[in-house]
This record gives structure tokens, C-alpha cells and sequence, in this order.
């Protein structure tokens, strides 16, 4: 017994115990808010959405990962900007306050490696700015349920004089479709987060309101985030292209040329001469087009540089 006492715990079992722990502190969280509702429904509305977040970080799906943190973000920032400007009026933060962000601050902290293992990275594997667009989908889920939350508290108090439940419920779904599609490795879902985006902004601009104004331009943030690493790529490709030599002009013998090549290695031997993998067939160079077409997004088992 003791021997087998001190055989060290399995990176599988260390990870699904961070991911149970994980969902607790959620739950946790949840069951903190839910009993600072005395039935008001409006924070049963968001006790229940934190009861979601805690079944999503508790799997392995890179969906219900985003989806979880999403939500653990939407409560982490604000408790988080409350506290911050008790103290900066020389206050101290409510206990209750504390609590829950501690919880949802060790729920983010317990299951971040969740979708840094291998097979979250097989599942979600993006050409380039994997990280990037990873907070991308989960700012896109957090500006998502905001919206939800302001379409879905009005239904449930039986208020319907606040603003038009048609055009707060599209913002929703907007946002949380993008990240669906960002997660699935849809050039899609970045286009629907930077129309949702722009949309925000121009509410924003005509509103008359600041903090409307201010609030619309952080449910910006998720398109601003996803459309960088498609600047930054298409800016790349323009260098790329301004440094290339002309054509029909003598490359040096020690010029090493860059090529996108199908990464299917396990099939080298048996590809027709179609499909060659060093570049030269049709078929080869029908898919590096479609993978450029798509950016970085496309996934990185389709496309790979040598």
C-alpha cells in the first residue's frame, strides 16, 4: 500500500482534478449568488448562468471550456473593478464580494491547462495566433451572455419598457455564434465577432449616452481582438510580397524558398502524382490556396511551412 501511495498521480488524473475543482469553485460561486437573491429572479437568472459556467469548465470540450471561463470572466471583472475602486476611496471590499471572486479567480486559475493539452490542441489548432484567438471566443462568449442577460432579465421580471429585446437578442446571439464559429475554425465566426463589433460601435456613437457609448464600445473588444490576427497576417503577406524577387530573376544558390505544403506526411508514400507533397501537384496547390483564403484560422493540420 505504501508503494503504490507513492506512485505519483497520472497527468490525465492531475488534469481531471483540477477541471473537478475547477467546476466546484464555480459552483461555489453560483451557490454564493444564489443566495444573495432572496427570490429575486433577475439573480437567480445570473446564479443559474454561473451553474452553467461550472458545467463547462468541468469538461474537456474546447467549446465548453470558452464558454465556462466566459462566464467566469463576466463575473470575475466586474467584482474585480468594484473592489478596485472601494479601496481607491479608502473603503474596504465587502467580505461576500471577496469570496466570489476569489472563487471565480481559482476556477480561471484551475483550468487553464485544460486547453493546453494535446488534445485540445488537436481539436483547436489554428494555423497561427492560437492564444489570440482563444481569447477572442471567450471575450465573444463574455459580451454574449451580457447581452443575453440584459434580453432575458426584462422576460423574466415582466418589464418590456427597457430597450428593444429584438436587437439586444441578435447582439446576443451574434456574439455567441461567433464564438462557436471561432472555435470550430470558421473564417465565419471572426467576420460575424467584427460585424457584431462594428454594429456596437455605431450604437454606441449615436446613443447620447456615455455609458451606453462606453458599454457598446467594450462589446467591441471581441471583433478588435479576432480581426488583429487577420491585420496582422494580410500586413505580413504585403511584405512578403514587396520582398519577393521579380519574376524571372536569378535566385542565389544559397536562397531558401518557403513553400505551403498539405501536411498529409503518413500519406507521402501513397499519393497519386496529383497529390504530391512537395508542392508540385494540382492538388497540393489547390489546398495552400484555400488554406491562405482562410488566413490564420485554417487549421494547422490542413497547412504547414517549410
Amino acid at each position: 500500500m505504501g508503494a503504490l501511495a507513492a506512485i505519483p498521480p497520472s497527468p490525465a488524473r492531475r488534469l481531471l482534478a483540477r477541471r473537478l475543482l475547477a467546476s466546484a469553485s464555480m459552483a461555489a460561486s453560483a451557490v454564493l449568488v444564489g443566495l444573495e437573491a432572496r427570490w429575486d429572479r433577475a439573480i437567480l437568472v445570473f446564479a443559474a448562468l454561473l451553474a452553467a459556467g461550472a458545467v463547462g469548465v468541468g469538461r474537456r470540450g474546447v467549446m465548453s471550456q470558452v464558454f465556462g471561463r466566459g462566464v467566469a470572466w463576466l463575473t470575475l471583472l466586474p467584482i474585480a473593478a468594484g473592489m478596485a475602486a472601494t479601496v481607491l476611496r479608502g473603503g474596504v471590499p465587502d467580505g461576500r464580494a471577496m469570496a466570489l471572486g476569489a472563487a471565480t479567480s481559482a476556477a480561471l486559475l484551475l483550468a487553464r491547462p485544460a486547453l493546453h493539452t494535446p488534445e485540445a490542441k488537436a481539436a483547436f489548432a489554428p494555423d497561427r495566433y492560437r492564444r489570440i484567438f482563444l481569447a477572442g471566443a471567450v471575450a465573444a462568449v463574455v459580451v454574449g451572455a451580457v447581452f443575453a442577460l440584459f434580453a432575458v432579465v426584462p422576460i423574466v421580471d415582466g418589464d418590456m419598457s427597457r430597450p428593444p429585446m429584438v436587437a439586444v437578442s441578435a447582439m446576443a446571439l451574434a456574439n455567441l455564434a461567433a464564438a462557436v464559429g471561432v472555435v470550430r475554425m470558421r473564417a465565419w465566426g471572426v467576420l460575424l465577432a467584427m460585424l457584431a463589433s462594428a454594429a456596437s460601435l455605431g450604437v454606441g456613437l449615436v446613443s447620447g449616452n456615455a455609458w451606453e457609448a462606453f458599454g457598446l464600445a467594450l462589446a467591441a473588444i471581441p471583433g478588435a481582438v479576432l480581426g488583429a490576427p487577420l491585420l496582422a497576417a494580410r500586413l505580413g503577406d504585403r511584405r512578403e510580397r514587396r520582398s519577393a524577387p521579380a519574376v524571372g530573376a536569378r535566385l542565389p544558390s544559397d536562397h531558401e524558398v518557403r513553400v505551403r505544403v498539405a501536411a498529409y506526411d503518413a500519406e507521402a508514400d501513397e499519393a497519386p502524382a496529383g497529390e504530391r507533397l512537395d508542392g508540385s501537384g494540382a492538388g497540393s496547390k489547390a489546398r495552400s490556396h484555400a488554406a491562405a483564403a482562410e488566413g490564420p484560422l485554417a487549421p494547422a493540420h490542413a497547412v504547414a511551412e517549410e
